[in-house]
């Protein structure tokens, strides 16, 4: 006779049964202790990360706009003739300087037409 190993499917006694049963109640608080780790893990990650994370965004947005904000002592200055709003420092050196907006237009009295003045080209 020749015989060789197959899988063939074999019933189960009642003890291999009960054995497999507390086995796998094993394995569940096993995973569900597992699982709980994995989230006190996680959030100790996260918490540690968190301060690392806004300063990177912070970092790479300063570093994409090419100019940092940050707070300075300055005087705000109208100026008509361009329709912008300048910010200098207490040397007089222009800080920053924007186009106003339609509410401060409205607000320093400044025509909406009004361009600043252009250079004058002269033909020779």
């Amino acid at each position: 006779m020749h015989f060789e190993e197959k899988e063939l499917p074999i019933p189960l006694t009642d003890q291999q049964r009960a054995d497999l049963e507390i086995r796998n109640t094993e394995i569940d608080v096993a995973l569900s202790v597992a699982e709980e780790d994995l989230a006190k893990a996680r959030l100790a990650y996260k918490e540690m990360t968190a301060e690392i994370r806004k300063e990177k965004k912070e970092n790479l947005r300063t570093y994409r706009s090419g100019v940092k904000m940050q707070r300075v002592k300055v005087m705000e200055y109208v100026n008509e003739d361009e329709a912008t709003l300048e910010y200098y420092d207490e040397s007089n050196d222009l800080i920053h300087s924007r186009a106003l907006t339609m509410d401060e237009r409205r607000q320093y009295r400044i025509a909406f037409n009004k361009r600043p003045d252009k250079a004058k080209v002269t033909d020779n």
